[in-house]
């Protein structure tokens, strides 16, 4: 998840963005636009870092996802403990991401009953 300004770096970096069909996984269930925008970032020079990217500290900020106690999600949590808790969905935060969850209605209404119990 990310925001963009209108701009002419905007335009041409989403432009080279697009243009990265190396990292597209054909017969894969990715579809490689995370990894070559992770790419493009870590390969833009310090000045454009500096001038044109903010990354959150925090992922929850505006990308938040619900936790499930799952193997994949309890391994995250034990070996990448500070970076899995920062985009854990909790009341309030701004925008909870499904991506990856099979049961998504499920979930949707999970996070509704909380949020009025909550109320």
């Amino acid at each position: 998840m990310f925001f963009i300004r209108m701009s002419n770096w905007s335009e041409r970096f989403l432009d080279r963005w697009w243009n990265l069909t190396s990292f597209i996984q054909f017969g894969s269930t990715k579809s490689g636009d995370n990894a070559a925008l992770k790419h493009l970032i870590e390969h833009l020079s310090p000045e454009e870092m500096q001038e044109h990217v903010r990354i959150a500290n925090m992922q929850c900020l505006f990308n938040s996802y619900p936790w499930a106690p799952t193997w994949k999600s309890v391994h995250r949590l034990i070996f990448h403990l500070p970076t899995t808790w920062k985009g854990v969905y909790s009341n309030g935060d701004f925008m909870v991401h499904f991506a990856g969850l099979d049961d998504k209605l499920g979930w949707i209404n999970k996070i509704h009953r909380q949020r009025r119990f909550l109320r």
